[in-house]
């Protein structure tokens, strides 16, 4: 191993020791960093439950209960939250069968071991962040492992990566990109609870870990359906200061998703339901994400069915429910790419002209 190839850092006993660049490839295990806010967070939630045991209890016993019933209502507002994030991520369920789970796990593992034989580099790897374990992979061609260009993907909501660990990188391949592959909460082996935090922050986490530890010089944010709006918690929740700092480059992908989870469940089940998502704080803001981009000057792609006068449907998604859609009527949000068709429909292939496109933006992306 040549020096130009290592990092020399001091270890527990005093002496310097060389650390591998590469170690990232055998990694198996990522604890991504918490902020204050988010530790806070963390130990009150782990409080709730017991606080509103005794203000249950208390109820019986004395009035001095009375300033634990918050625990009860923040308690019941998590079990909503909880319930809501199953009804919109039913891929969360596959972690509440043994057999299902297991199932998962062989069938990731064979086709893992399908593209080792075919020269990919495959890892899988544990990502931890707020003490919640999310399954991943990390998977690039032997030509490109080193290239420093990486696609994290965010799947849509009945997909676990274990359907696509070998399509995926496959398709990446073909633009010169290695992929990181992540699995919601509770999903397959992943930990955790459907939650709004949750949903994003093994997303953020893996961004940070292509920052960190795999430094990646060019990250493509990419996320389908109700993944662009886990994408976007976890874009809305990422401090891309250092990574601005040490020029890695950003682009992100929202492919046929919404505008916010709340605005798509008002169109498809009635209005009178889009308060519950405030309520229960299980919002998704694609909005908000795109406005960050356009801050942080990103460039930001958005892949969606249009029709006129927003009347249309990708037979999934409304038009007028949109992430596209909704960007239009704000009007002023630059470095955005938008790759609209009338033939774009939501479980297909995309359009050839329209992956053209995207392959085009890629390659200049990546060319930077």
């Amino acid at each position: 191993m040549s020096i130009s190839n290592v990092d020399s850092i001091k270890g527990a006993n005093g002496f310097q020791c060389e650390k591998s660049e590469q170690d990232w490839k055998t990694l198996t295990r990522y604890d991504a960093p918490s902020n204050q806010q988010e530790k806070i967070c963390r130990v009150a939630n782990n409080l709730i439950l017991g606080v509103a045991l005794y203000g249950a209890y208390s109820y019986y016993t004395g009035p001095i209960g009375l300033v634990s019933y918050a625990g009860m209502a923040l308690a019941a507002r998590k079990l909503a939250s909880t319930t809501i994030g199953y009804l919109v991520y039913p891929a969360a369920l596959t972690s509440v069968h043994y057999l299902c789970d297991d199932y998962l796990q062989k069938l990731g593992n064979r086709r893992l071991d399908a593209l080792k034989q075919e020269g990919y580099v495959a890892n899988k790897i544990s990502i931890y962040k707020s003490g919640t374990r999310y399954d991943a992979a990390l998977i690039g061609h032997s030509s490109t492992i080193n290239n420093g260009k990486w696609t994290i993907e965010a799947l849509g909501n009945g997909m676990a990566m274990e359907f696509i660990i070998d399509d995926l990188p496959k398709e990446n391949f073909k633009n010169q990109s290695n992929t990181l592959l992540i699995n919601g909460p509770s999903v397959g082996a992943s930990g955790g609870w459907p939650t709004r935090y949750q949903l994003g922050a093994g997303f953020e986490a893996g961004i940070d870990l292509l920052e960190r530890e795999v430094k990646a010089t060019h990250i493509i944010m990419r996320g389908l359906s109700l993944g662009g709006g886990m994408m976007a918690e976890a874009i809305l929740n990422h401090d891309f200061t250092e990574g601005k700092k040490r020029e890695v480059r950003y682009l992100s992908i929202s492919d046929r998703t919404f505008s916010k989870l709340s605005t798509i469940a008002g169109n498809l089940v009635g209005r009178v339901v889009e308060p519950v998502f405030y309520l229960t704080g299980t919002e998704l803001d694609g909005v908000g994400a795109a406005k960050k981009l356009s801050d942080l000057n990103i460039r930001h792609i958005v892949i969606q069915h249009n029709s006129h006068n927003a009347q249309g449907s990708d037979y999934v998604i409304p038009d007028s429910a949109s992430l596209a859609h909704k960007l239009h009527q704000e009007g002023d949000l630059k470095n955005k790419v938008f790759l609209e068709s009338d033939r774009i429909t939501h479980n297909s292939s995309l359009p050839l002209n329209i992956e053209r496109d995207l392959a085009q933006e890629i390659s200049r992306f990546f060319q930077t």
